[in-house]
């Protein structure tokens, strides 16, 4: 988990992980991180604009995904993909895990997939 947090909530941030992702070491796999383009990694998953514009550009085989929200539904970039809304979040990690999936088994992502029905 790599995640921003503002001076003096680091420590609130790495409890946070550890409450409700119980599977990680919240401790020793929590990176708090406001540049999040110089995290080496397969993919990004994020909100903000400018996160996933540096990230995706520095990193140009990686994916990034993220929730659309009205202040980044401008990103245009194939390798950005934004699920359509936050309002059903079972959903919306379900369509995010089907594109991470799609990533080791297809050369490129279907970005016209959005939710599954039932």
């Amino acid at each position: 988990i790599v995640t921003a947090a503002p001076d003096g909530a680091a420590t609130e941030k790495v409890h946070w992980v550890g409450q409700y992702l119980p599977f990680l070491n919240a401790e020793k796999q929590t990176v708090v991180c406001f540049d999040k383009f110089i995290i080496d990694a397969d993919l990004l998953i994020d909100d903000s604009p400018k996160n996933l514009e540096q990230w995706t550009t520095r990193h140009p085989t990686g994916m990034a995904f993220g929730i659309r929200y009205p202040y980044n539904e401008s990103l245009d970039s194939w390798r950005i993909f934004l699920a359509d809304s936050f309002d059903d979040t079972e959903k919306a990690w379900h369509t995010i895990l089907k594109w991470a999936k799609e990533l080791y088994t297809s050369p490129r992502i279907d970005s016209s997939y959005r939710y599954e029905v039932g």
